[in-house]
């Protein structure tokens, strides 16, 4: 089912999009600038109104190839069944975020002519991009813990191991490297990871807010 969410919410988006459409101006703000003035403008044309859903149709894609190579991985680091439910979480993120980028991107194509997107919204969908992969991965390291499956050191998303001298080591399952947060320099890395995102949305919630 929840490989399927995010096409269904594209759909209702598009649907949406076409009841909407009769009543959007003819000429409508798209972009604005540091300051909150407005410096990109799109006329109404059916190119101009879905182009956040033709942007929402590329990520889609994108979310499904990296959900398909991700179920090919082998998970030789946990003993069955963990490695499948491990596998089977990181794909149900992947087709979470696909979802709630979906639903923002379709919620952005009907009201942007009509001026820009409320603040919360944005606050929303980072804050739902973080939570729910916290929560759900440290429940599940809860239980692998509670069975001797998990190896020292990892913890859901994240890996403490004072007594590991590597800074990045590879992920519990899926492609890529996470920081060891016992590592010296783990803690700027991090802080950085973190902070350019913030400053990035703080830029936007700042010219939104000017507007």
């Amino acid at each position: 089912m929840k490989r399927f969410l995010p096409w269904l919410s594209l759909l209702l988006s598009a649907g949406v999009l076409v009841l909407r459409y009769p009543a959007f101006p003819a000429r409508w703000a798209i972009h604005w600038n540091a300051f909150g003035e407005i410096d990109g403008w799109a006329d109404k044309t059916w190119t101009s109104a879905a182009l956040p859903l033709f942007l929402a149709l590329g990520l889609t894609l994108l979310f499904e190839v990296l959900a398909l190579l991700g179920s090919q991985l082998r998970h030789s680091k946990l003993p069955a069944p963990w490695g499948e439910r491990m596998a089977a979480a990181n794909r149900g993120y992947i087709y979470y975020i696909s979802t709630l980028l979906n639903v923002f991107l379709g919620y952005l194509a009907c009201t942007l002519p009509f001026g820009p997107p409320p603040v919360a919204c944005i606050f929303l969908l980072v804050t739902g991009t973080v939570l729910y992969p916290a929560l759900d991965f440290s429940r599940l390291a809860r239980e692998m813990r509670a069975e001797g499956a998990l190896p020292k050191g990892y913890g859901g998303g994240f890996y403490n191991n004072a007594d590991d001298a590597r800074l990045w080591v590879p992920k519990l399952s899926g492609y890529g490297w996470t920081l060891n947060l016992a590592h010296g320099r783990a803690r700027i890395l991090l802080a950085a990871l973190i902070l350019v995102p913030v400053a990035v949305s703080l830029l936007v919630l700042r010219s939104v807010s000017h507007h």
